[in-house]
């Protein structure tokens, strides 16, 4: 009987340890604000247009422009998260030259071998579940986490050189195309972070973004490096 009650009394402080673990304060949500920068790859061969024919050169090695997040998180156990965040991509630019023979992108018809300035620029709201090594006590750690992105991206070129749009000649760079796109890709990442006080921490947030195309124009993955303060409520 002495046993029984002792296994008993042994359950439910385990219990209730259980329950308070569940319960602490890194429990809580949190919201966050980071800046750095998107490393782009995309795709030239997948260049497709409505008709006719159309080339494209490019210097697209090592190509980076600003990148802005916002997000927040809900910890759904001690050691792992649902986390909610939106970037903007403010920019990366490319330029080349095309060569097209009546070549229809996006309703309009290109003609010659103009020069191009292309930006790569969008939005994305990423949806993820991921894990912290975090605990009360803890003053560096890591994270990691996975789950979908959805986009919203543009691709212009802006045309200057030899050649016609729409059957007038191009002028010195006013003349542009633009295809924009949204869907749904996926995405990864990992964080480094240390922990300045209870409710705050630092970090260098790494993600990789893909499978995200721009009509059968482009296909574009990305990698961010940013720096990220959080807070926790």
């Amino acid at each position: 009987m002495v046993l029984w009650v002792s296994s008993t009394a042994l359950a439910e402080e385990t219990s209730s340890a259980d329950y308070e673990s569940w319960q602490t304060a890194n429990q809580n949500s949190y919201v966050f604000a980071s800046a750095g920068a998107a490393f782009l790859d995309h795709k030239t061969k997948s260049r497709g247009t409505s008709s006719g024919e159309f080339g494209m050169t490019t210097d697209d090695e090592g190509k980076a422009g600003p990148v802005l997040s916002f997000g927040g998180g809900w910890h759904l156990h001690k050691y792992f998260v649902f986390e909610m965040s939106y970037s903007f991509m403010t920019g990366v630019e490319y330029e080349g030259t095309i060569d097209a023979t009546n070549a229809v992108v996006e309703g309009n018809t290109l003609d010659g071998t103009p020069n191009y300035k292309e930006t790569i620029m969008g939005h994305m709201v990423g949806l993820t579940i991921g894990g912290t090594s975090y605990d009360e006590n803890d003053v560096v750690g890591f994270s990691f986490r996975a789950g979908g992105v959805i986009y919203d991206l543009s691709n212009e070129l802006k045309l200057s050189g030899s050649g016609t749009l729409n059957g007038n000649a191009i002028g010195g760079g006013n003349d542009k195309i633009k295809v924009t796109d949204n869907g749904i890709g996926w995405m990864a990442g990992a964080s480094f972070f240390m922990v300045p006080s209870n409710n705050s921490r630092l970090e260098l947030r790494l993600n990789h973004m893909r499978d995200m195309e721009i009509k059968s124009f482009n296909e574009v993955s990305a990698s961010t490096a940013e720096f990220n303060y959080r807070f926790r409520f």
